[in-house]
């Protein structure tokens, strides 16, 4: 994971998510889109995204569903990670 200042820190603990709950759930992102995720600057619009793609491929887990508007469920982890096991 790429460093975190202490504004990203606190802005995570504000929304709930802490920085050990963006490690975990950046676990589910293919390395192109950490890649593309890294290249953002600011935490809000990072995490924005991260939250965005899961949702929208149904791997975001159920415990932070209410970081987004229209929650889609969780399907599982990529195995293997190239493959979406999803509908």
């Amino acid at each position: 994971m790429h460093r975190l200042s202490y504004k990203d820190m606190m802005y995570l603990k504000e929304i709930g998510l802490y920085s050990y709950g963006y490690a975990y759930i950046l676990r589910y992102l293919l390395e192109d889109e950490y890649e593309g995720i890294k290249k953002i600057e600011d935490i809000k619009e990072q995490v924005e995204k991260v939250l965005e793609i899961l949702n929208n491929r149904k791997q975001l887990p159920q415990e932070y569903k209410d970081l987004v508007d229209n929650y889609n469920g969780f399907c599982g982890v990529l195995i293997p990670k190239e493959e979406i096991m999803c509908d």
